[in-house]
């Protein structure tokens, strides 16, 4: 997270810390910012069948006991 968390700093023009003095929600809401304008619609893709894929085990593993 801390390379993460330069970037994004880096990416507003922000002190190195930046990042994390923000409240949690405001956190979430930057981290979205940034997926949203540097994923390419491929990563997106991906990233959301991954997702899905996850989801699909859980419910699976969960109706098995």
């Amino acid at each position: 997270m801390d390379l993460l968390a330069l970037r994004l700093a880096r990416h507003w023009n922000k002190d190195p810390t930046w990042f994390h003095t923000l409240d949690k929600n405001i956190k979430v809401q930057v981290l979205a910012e940034y997926r949203l304008t540097h994923e390419s619609p491929e990563d997106r893709k991906s990233r959301q069948d991954r997702i899905k894929r996850a989801r699909m085990e859980e419910m699976i593993a969960s109706v098995q006991g």
